[in-house]
């Protein structure tokens, strides 16, 4: 990113010998027109090149925002979930305050696919990754697509009971959209296998390791009928 004060010094400096070409000093050197123009041609450059440097800021900042967001969802993507999880490992490690984990998988995607077509899929995806987005309402939340229709939650300082809580909001946000879903096994409409883990991090313990936990809680989920919500957690609310 661009100082902007870079162009107030110098729009400063060719204020200074504008006024000073001004001054009785120069009034009669042959070269003032020469002077005068060349600084003028200075001031246009410098104009000119603040208006396209701050439109490669603007650039460099929207390319920033689609490194490290999912294309098709707007969420986050799995390039900067690992990047945002080892930060918020070591931040909860520091504190010592549980870190949760949800992680989300569309049941029966590939035949919702082969039923309504690769463009419904994909709105379908959008529709989820809307409605995860809406259950989480703090800034420091985080939302993104795992894989395919997998998508994860991470929630510093956060105990399993709240994380439940929000999972089952979800559930219920997804069940109110009733986006039809014939080729379901559990249900007429797209449903959610959803597992959690919760852990205070600890020099034991690794992030994968928390991975893993709420990995195999969806795995459970998805074993024992889908649709449902399983936690893996080892922390109890207080």
């Amino acid at each position: 990113m661009t100082n902007p004060s870079l162009f107030h010094k110098e729009d400063q400096t060719v204020r200074h010998f504008s006024k000073l070409l001004r001054s009785d000093q120069y009034q009669n050197n042959p070269l003032l027109p020469e002077l005068e123009s060349l600084l003028s041609n200075y001031q246009a450059l410098l104009r000119k090149l603040e208006r396209v440097t701050k439109v490669s800021d603007k650039q460099q900042i929207s390319l920033h925002e689609m490194v490290k967001t999912d294309g098709l969802t707007g969420v986050n993507n799995r390039n900067h979930l690992e990047y945002f999880l080892r930060l918020e490992w070591k931040r909860s490690l520091d504190l010592q305050v549980p870190l949760s984990v949800i992680m989300i998988d569309i049941d029966y995607f590939k035949v919702y696919n082969d039923t309504y077509g690769h463009q419904a899929g994909d709105n379908c995806l959008v529709q989820v990754a809307n409605i995860l987005s809406a259950s989480v309402k703090r800034s420091s939340d985080f939302v993104a697509r795992y894989g395919g229709e997998e998508f994860i939650i991470v929630l510093g300082d956060c105990h399993p009971d709240f994380a439940a809580e929000i999972a089952g909001s979800i559930k219920s946000s997804l069940t109110d959209a009733n986006i039809p879903h014939e080729g379901s096994d559990v249900a007429d409409r797209v449903t959610l296998s959803i597992g959690i883990a919760t852990q205070v991090p600890d020099s034991e313990s690794s992030v994968e390791t928390l991975i893993k936990r709420a990995d195999d809680a969806l795995y459970k989920a998805k074993t024992q009928g889908r649709n449902r919500i399983i936690s893996g957690s080892e922390v109890t609310q207080e």
